[in-house]
C-alpha cells in the first residue's frame, strides 16, 4: 500500500461522521487505542481521557441493558456484534449508541484486536419514543370514547375491535377478534350489513343505522360511520367502522316524531340542539328554555336560550342560590312546579324574570361527569309535571349524546392539529437533516477535488520526467535504467489510472457526469482498445482477436466513456487470464441494439460472486494475499457508464474456463453526414519553434517541462504565479503561454481573463495544463479563454500534439 492511500485511508478515517475505536483484545481490560475524533465529539471525551480505558466507563450506571450481555458474548467468541446501549457523555447526557463490533485476527488467526463502528442514533430513537407516545394516546383515546370502534379486512372480518364496542354487544374481546361482523345481525341485517360492505369495497363512505343482536339476545341500536380504505395499488383492504350506541336516542326519537315533527333526523351538532330547544319550548308550552353549559362550579354559559319561543342572547348565570345549583350538586332531575321566587329568594334572575316554575335536568358526558343541564321555566304554576319532566329527560338524553359527539369531534380536530403541527416540526427537521447531507456532499466534492489536485501534481512529475528520461533527452540510458524507468512509468500510469476511476465513480454518484453523444467509428473505437491492451497481452502471450459486423461502420456513443468501458473489459480480461490463453473483442448489431462482447480463456468467476460482481470498492479476490491487484472500480464503472448511455450489462462465466460480458447500447439514428465520420488518428508530434511561456508555481513541474521542450526547439520563459505571467506576456509577447491554473497571488484563470483584455498580447493561444480534473473544470477554463484544456498529468505526446494544432491554427489564419 503506498504512502498516498495510507495517508487517504487516514484522513477517510478521520473525516467520517461514524465513531472509530479500536480496542486492544490481548489486554485482559481490553483498553483503547485508539479513537478518531468522531467518537470524542459523540462522548464529548478528549482521547488523552479515553485511551488506556475499557469503554464500559460510557455505561456503568447504567449496567442493566440487554444489549450489554449479548455484547458480552460476542466480546468473549470474539464475533462480530451489533446492539444499541445507552451511553453517556462527559457531561452526564444520555446519548443512544448504534454500535458494530467486528473482530480483527494476526495472521495465525489468534484475536488481537476489535474494531468499533459508533452511530449516535439519539435524535433517532426520540423519534421513535415520541411516535409510541403518540400511538399510545391514540389507543388510550380508541379504549375511552364512547363509540364503539373496529376494523375489517377485505373479507369482513375483524382485526381490531376497542373494549366500548365488547361492552355494547355484551361479548369479551376474545369472543368478537378474528368473527365476521355480520356474524351479530339476523339475517335481514346481515343481507343490509353486506350491501353496504360492498358500497365500502367502491371507495362509498356512508353513515347508517343499524340494529345488533347482543349476546343476551336484546337488540342495540347504532349510528355506524364506515370509512373504506386502500393499499398503494389502490386495492381494498378493509373499512374502519366507528359505531355510536343510539338506543335511547332511537326511543327518544321516536317519542319525538310523535311529539316534535320539527326536529329532523338528519340536524345534528348545534343546529340540532337549536332545534331541539325550539321545539321543547312549543311542545311544553313555557316562556323561557335553555341549554346551559357548565363553566365553573358556581357558573353556568347558555348554549342557546329561548324567550317567548324566540332565540335571545345567551348569558352567563351564577347558579349560587337558584334551583340550577340543586341539579348540579345532586346530578339528577329537579321541580319546582310553583314558587319558586320564594323557595330561592337570593336568586336576582328568577326574580327579574318573573319565574313561577322550574324543571331542570344534567347533562353529562361520556365519563358520566355532568357538564351542564337543560332547563324550561315559566311565569306560572307547572301543570302536568310527571309528563313535563318524562318529556324534558328525553330531550335531555338526546341533547346530552349530541353533546358528547360535539366534543369528541372537538377532540379529534385538537389532536389532528397536533399531530400537523408534529409533521410540520418533523418536515423541519428533515430540512435540517437534508441540508446537512448537502454539506456533506459539498465537503465530499471539495475533498475530491483537492485530492485529485494534491495527486495528479507529483504524478506529473514522475511521467514527466519518466519520458524525458527514456526519450534520452538528459543523455542515454544502459538497459537496466531504461527498464526501470519503464517499471517507474508503468506504475505512475497504474496509479492515474486508480485515480481516475475513484474520480469518474465520484462523478457519476453526484450525477455530474453528462454524455457528450457524437457519431462513433466502431473499429476505430475497437482497434484503440485493443492497442492500448496489447503490451499487456503480448507480456503474457495472449492471443488477441477482433470480429466486426460488417453492416456497422458509425454509432451514437460519448466517445471517451465507450472506450473506457471496453478498455476496462478488456483490462480485467488480460489481468484474469493465464499466460497463453485468449481474449476476443466482438462487435455486431441485432434488433436496435448494438453489442460489444469481451471473451476470455480466464479463470471465470464462481456463481455465488455474481451478485457482488459490479459493486465498488469489491474484489472477488480480496484477502491479503490476493494475487491481483486492483481498486475493484473497473466493473462498476463498466456498469453506471453503460446505465448512462441507456444500455445493460450482462456475464456468462464459468470457474476455470473462462467468462464472456456483453455491453448492449441503444443503436441510436445516424445521418448521412455523420457517416463520413473518420477513425481516431494518433496526435502528429509537431516539430515547429517558438517562444513558450511556462507558467507554474511548482519548481519541479516548469523544470521538467522546460527541459523537454528546449530538447524539441522551443524558447522558454518562465513565471511563478499568475502576476508575472502577464508581466512577462506583455514584456516578451511569447508564441504560446502553458498556464497552471491553481497558483499563489493569482490564479491561473484570472491571469488568462487579464491577458484576453490586453489589446497586443490578447490572442496569444493559451493551453490550460492543471491538476484540476473535477467536473466543471474544464468549462471554467474554456470560459475564461483558454484554447486548450489538458489535465495532468499530462503525456508529452499529448501536449506536443495540442501545440502543434495551435501553432498550425496560428500560421494558417496568418
Amino acid at each position: 500500500m503506498t504512502s498516498q492511500n495510507l495517508l487517504l485511508y487516514k484522513m477517510a478515517i478521520t473525516e467520517t461522521y461514524e465513531g472509530i475505536t479500536i480496542v486492544d483484545a490481548i489486554h485482559p481490560d481490553m483498553p483503547l487505542i485508539y479513537v478518531n475524533p468522531a467518537f470524542e465529539r459523540i462522548t464529548g471525551y478528549t482521547s488523552a481521557e479515553l485511551l488506556g480505558r475499557n469503554s464500559r466507563f460510557l455505561h456503568e450506571s447504567d449496567s442493566d441493558q440487554p444489549g450489554l450481555n449479548e455484547l458480552r458474548k460476542a466480546i468473549a467468541e470474539g464475533k462480530n456484534c451489533h446492539v444499541v446501549l445507552r451511553n453517556y457523555r462527559k457531561d452526564g447526557r444520555l446519548f443512544w449508541n448504534q454500535l458494530n463490533i467486528s473482530p480483527i485476527h494476526d495472521a495465525t488467526g489468534k484475536l488481537t484486536h476489535f474494531v468499533g463502528i459508533q452511530l449516535d442514533i439519539t435524535a433517532q430513537k426520540e423519534a421513535e419514543e415520541a411516535l409510541q407516545a403518540s400511538e399510545e394516546r391514540y389507543r388510550r383515546i380508541i379504549n375511552t370514547t364512547q363509540e364503539g370502534v373496529c376494523v375489517l379486512d377485505a373479507e369482513g372480518k375483524t382485526t381490531f375491535i376497542n373494549q366500548r364496542l365488547a361492552d355494547m354487544l355484551g361479548y369479551s374481546l376474545e369472543e368478537l377478534q378474528g368473527n365476521f361482523l355480520f356474524d351479530w345481525f339476523d339475517e335481514a341485517g346481515r343481507f343490509e350489513a353486506v350491501q353496504h360492505f360492498e358500497q365500502c369495497k367502491k371507495g362509498i363512505k356512508e353513515q347508517f343505522d343499524f340494529r345488533f343482536r347482543r349476546k343476551d339476545g336484546s337488540q342495540l341500536w347504532t349510528l355506524i360511520s364506515a370509512n373504506p380504505f386502500f393499499d398503494d395499488k389502490g386495492e381494498f383492504m378493509g373499512a374502519l367502522g366507528m359505531i355510536s350506541d343510539i338506543t335511547e336516542r332511537q326511543q327518544a326519537e321516536e317519542t319525538l316524531r310523535n311529539i316534535v315533527k320539527g326536529v329532523a333526523s338528519a340536524d345534528i351538532g348545534t343546529t340540532f340542539l337549536k332545534s331541539l330547544l325550539e321545539h321543547l319550548a312549543k311542545t311544553l308550552q313555557v316562556k323561557y328554555a335553555f341549554i346551559g353549559q357548565l363553566d365553573t362550579p358556581n357558573k353556568i354559559k347558555t348554549l342557546f336560550l329561548v324567550s317567548d319561543n324566540q332565540l335571545v342572547d345567551n348569558v352567563e348565570y351564577d347558579v349560587r342560590h337558584s334551583p340550577c345549583e340543586q341539579v348540579i350538586k345532586n346530578k339528577v332531575l329537579c321541580t319546582y312546579p310553583q314558587a319558586v321566587q320564594q323557595s330561592f329568594p337570593l336568586d336576582t334572575l328568577s326574580v327579574k324574570m318573573g319565574v313561577e316554575s322550574y324543571s331542570g335536568t344534567p347533562l353529562f358526558n361520556a365519563k358520566g361527569n355532568i357538564v351542564g343541564l337543560m332547563s324550561i321555566m315559566d311565569d306560572k304554576p307547572l301543570i302536568r309535571q310527571k309528563q313535563t319532566e318524562s318529556m324534558l329527560q328525553i330531550f335531555a338524553a338526546r341533547a346530552s349524546a349530541e353533546l358528547r359527539r360535539i366534543r369528541a369531534l372537538e377532540a379529534l380536530y385538537e389532536e389532528r392539529s397536533s399531530l400537523a403541527q408534529r409533521i410540520k416540526d418533523r418536515t423541519a427537521e428533515l430540512t435540517a437533516v437534508n441540508a446537512e447531507l448537502a454539506r456533506a456532499a459539498r465537503l465530499k466534492d471539495e475533498f475530491l477535488a483537492n485530492m485529485s489536485h494534491e495527486l495528479r501534481t507529483p504524478l506529473n512529475s514522475i511521467l514527466s520526467l519518466s519520458e524525458i528520461l527514456q526519450e534520452g533527452i538528459y543523455g542515454f540510458l544502459n538497459p537496466q535504467q531504461t527498464k526501470s524507468i519503464c517499471t517507474i512509468e508503468e506504475s505512475g500510469r497504474h496509479l492515474l489510472s486508480l485515480i481516475n476511476d475513484i474520480l469518474d465513480l465520484a462523478k457519476i454518484d453526484a450525477g455530474k457526469v453528462k454524455l457528450e453523444m457524437s457519431p462513433v467509428s466502431v473499429k476505430g473505437i475497437g482497434n484503440a482498445s485493443m492497442r492500448l491492451i496489447k503490451e499487456m497481452a503480448v507480456k503474457k502471450r495472449i492471443k488477441t482477436s477482433v470480429n466486426y459486423d460488417s453492416a456497422l461502420t458509425i454509432i451514437q456513443a460519448d466517445e471517451r466513456y465507450l472506450l473506457q468501458i471496453i478498455l476496462n473489459l478488456l483490462s480485467n480480461a488480460v489481468k484474469f487470464t493465464p499466460e497463453g490463453g485468449q481474449i476476443n473483442l466482438e462487435v455486431y448489431a441485432e434488433q436496435g441494439v448494438v453489442n460489444f462482447i469481451v471473451s476470455d480463456t480466464g479463470i471465470g468467476i464462481a456463481e455465488k460472486d455474481m451478485v457482488r460482481l459490479f459493486k465498488p470498492f469489491i474484489q472477488l479476490d480480496s484477502g491479503l494475499n490476493r494475487a491481483y491487484e486492483g481498486t475493484g472500480l473497473g466493473l462498476s464503472l463498466v456498469y453506471r457508464l453503460t446505465e448512462l448511455h441507456g444500455g445493460s450489462v450482462s456475464v456468462k462465466s464459468e470457474v476455470g474456463k473462462g467468462t464472456r460480458f456483453v455491453v448492449s447500447l441503444p443503436l441510436r439514428a445516424i445521418t448521412e453526414d455523420q457517416k463520413n465520420t473518420p477513425e481516431p488518428q494518433a496526435d502528429n508530434i509537431p516539430s515547429s519553434s517558438g517562444l513558450i511561456l511556462l507558467v507554474d508555481d511548482n519548481l519541479t513541474t516548469l523544470e521538467t517541462l522546460s527541459d523537454y521542450l528546449k530538447a524539441k526547439g522551443y524558447e522558454i520563459i518562465l513565471a511563478y504565479d499568475g502576476t508575472q505571467a502577464i508581466e512577462k506576456t506583455i514584456e516578451e509577447h511569447p508564441d504560446l503561454i502553458l498556464m497552471d491554473i491553481q497558483m499563489p497571488c493569482m490564479d491561473g484563470l484570472e491571469a488568462t481573463r487579464r491577458i484576453r483584455a490586453k489589446a497586443k498580447v490578447g490572442a496569444t493561444p493559451i493551453i490550460a495544463l492543471t491538476a484540476l480534473a473535477m467536473p466543471g473544470d474544464r468549462e471554467r477554463c474554456l470560459e475564461a479563454g483558454v484554447n486548450e484544456y489538458l489535465s495532468k498529468p499530462v503525456s508529452f505526446k499529448q501536449l506536443m500534439g495540442a501545440i502543434d494544432r495551435l501553432f498550425t491554427k496560428i500560421n494558417y489564419d496568418n
